[in-house]
């Protein structure tokens, strides 16, 4: 091949992509491997009833009410669709992961060369958002689909906006605002779109304040505002895990701000879950103040080197938009994390763009350095590629990512606990019951963590532990029916029958409407000889739930025994 034609594939945006294209799906390959886990993806996939057909009533259901607290008609549909093909065979619901980020890798790269003009910003920017170790968690965790579909109609958006002010086409307009509509029923951070294409705006030096601008973000402003206040509708249900007051917010802003911007350079500290630190329940930790502190010199360097490049204060305004967004949506979600990588995968575009607009500034300004910058770069992607190919394999399984939580936060109670549901999953109750009662250790009064524990006793029928851990459920919540249902099974298992037939008088007390409880009761009258008794509570539970085939079964069995019985008591008398 000679030198021209070698230069002519070179400067073929195809090739580069392609290129890119390729890495990524090399990095992502082994997620066709992994598992669905049991962080979020039994909740929002394995139990969720709407993925499980794809019917009008399951996309009326998907659209008119939220999901887990959330509203996402889209990602539900889009599992709906996996879930079709195969089951719930992983595979496929990760194949199509990785698939929505190769498509937004192409609206990156296309976003950026549109807006840009440039196909050196183009390159650096959607190869950096292809590898970038915080990305790892919106690709390899099958609940995030949210994240990538977002995203995909987020660009794709932004895309038909700039289409819409570089050619003055309507049509563009009404694609972009409808692409716009998508990403809203796919994630609320959506929202950042509105002011973003404001940035776009400022970029392309159109006036801002003319009326002809105004009137047009007026219906990106009103979807913004009305899915705003649907997710706000959804997230009011979510416990609280942090009541900060106005000071608190900012300072907590100023610190996890800090970890975003630092990470997009030197990915430290990766986790599927970052809590706020312990600290936090008496006062705000110093660290706080300090990266708060930083926070504030980090900003005022931006805007200082915003006023000398334009493409710079795009990067830095596109960053700022999307995560103070995410922060803001985060705190008020507040449901027991700080701050999460997956976040970062819309607005780590800006910081990209920052890292290439500075590389190709130095390389221009000073031509000597050409060979020290360009091999500085080249190193800095072979690192995040590399950090990457190793984090990934944190999500391979429910047991390595809760592995990777506990070795970065041993001192919290529900890693341990959610390992040793995956433990005892997997068959190693043994090791379920050291999670269980590693977390038990650290927080003691958390009542689920001993349900857990006992139910694994349970399994191995060691019902003297059993037994201790469901009265300590039931001391703490006595109006716990499933503990005293399955102490009950507890005590009959250990023979004693009238502390069982009592624990399952209250049970029942507590939830008469239950068949289930109704058919254990009948089921221990049977096992002590108390027939009529059994058949009184066998036909309750039948007029609760008429299919429930075992008690069918079980009360002809002592109907049976029953005429047997006075069959042999009048064969007797005969004779």
């Amino acid at each position: 091949m000679d030198s021209y034609k070698l230069k002519k594939i070179i400067n073929n945006n195809w090739f580069w992509l392609a290129t890119i294209l390729i890495f990524t799906f090399i990095l992502y390959f082994p997620t066709f491997q992994f598992e669905i886990l049991n962080y979020d993806d039994d909740r929002l996939i394995v139990n969720n009833e709407l993925i499980q057909e794809i019917s009008f009533r399951n996309l009326k259901l998907s659209f008119a009410d939220y999901y887990d607290n959330i509203y996402q008609p889209f990602v539900l549909m889009s599992w709906a669709f996996d879930y079709a093909i195969d089951g719930l065979n992983p595979r496929v619901f990760h194949i199509h992961n990785l698939v929505i980020h190769l498509i937004n890798i192409c609206l990156v790269f296309f976003f950026i060369q549109l807006l840009f003009s440039d196909k050196r910003i183009s390159i650096i920017t959607s190869f950096l958002f292809a590898v970038h170790s915080m990305h790892i968690e919106s690709v390899a965790w099958i609940s995030e689909r949210k994240d990538l579909l977002y995203a995909m109609y987020f660009l794709l958006s932004l895309i038909m906006y700039i289409k819409y002010v570089k050619s003055s086409q309507i049509r563009f307009y009404v694609f972009s605002l409808v692409l716009f509509l998508f990403s809203l029923f796919s994630k609320g951070l959506a929202v950042a779109l509105a002011p973003t294409i404001v940035a776009i705006d400022f970029f392309l030096k159109r006036k801002i304040f003319s009326k002809k601008v105004i009137i047009e973000k007026i219906p990106f402003l009103i979807f913004a505002i009305f899915f705003s206040i649907v997710g706000s509708f959804g997230f009011n249900n979510l416990s609280k895990a942090a009541d900060f007051s106005l000071f608190g917010k900012l300072l907590s802003t100023g610190y996890v701000f800090f970890h975003y911007f630092i990470k997009m350079f030197i990915p430290y500290g990766l986790s599927a879950y970052h809590p706020y630190p312990s600290e936090i329940e008496s006062s705000y930790p110093s660290i706080f103040y300090l990266l708060s502190f930083l926070s504030i010199l980090i900003i005022i360097t931006l805007i200082i080197l915003s006023k000398k490049s334009r493409r710079l204060a795009f990067g830095a305004i596109f960053f700022g938009i999307n995560i103070f967004i995410a922060l803001r949506i985060s705190q008020i979600t507040s449901v027991g994390f700080i701050m999460a990588d997956r976040y970062a995968y819309v607005s780590s575009i800006g910081i990209f763009i920052l890292i290439s607009v500075f590389f190709i500034f130095l390389i221009k300004k000073i031509p000597n350095l050409k060979i020290p910058v360009f091999s500085l770069l080249i190193a800095f992607m072979i690192i995040n590629i590399w950090i990457s190919s190793q984090h990934i394999f944190v999500w391979e399984n429910s047991i390595s990512i809760w592995d990777s939580i506990i070795e970065k936060y041993p001192d919290r109670s529900w890693p341990y606990s959610k390992r040793g549901l995956a433990k005892a999953d997997y068959g190693d109750y043994e090791g379920a019951i050291y999670d269980f009662s590693s977390a038990v250790i650290i927080k003691p009064d958390f009542y689920k963590i001993y349900y857990n524990r006992a139910e694994t006793y349970r399994k191995l029928k060691m019902w003297d532990l059993a037994i201790h851990d469901y009265s300590k459920i039931i001391y703490d919540n006595s109006d716990c029916a499933k503990a005293y249902a399955f102490r009950g099974i507890a005590y009959e298992k250990s023979d004693m029958y009238k502390k069982a037939l009592n624990d399952f008088n209250k049970a029942i007390k507590i939830e008469p409407e239950s068949s289930m409880l109704y058919l254990q009761r009948a089921m221990l009258k049977t096992k002590k000889g108390y027939y009529n008794s059994a058949i009184q509570d066998y036909n309750i539970a039948l007029a609760i739930q008429p299919d429930l085939k075992i008690a069918k079964n079980q009360k002809y069995m002592v109907l049976e025994i029953i005429k047997r019985n006075y069959l042999r008591t009048n064969t007797l008398v005969q004779n």
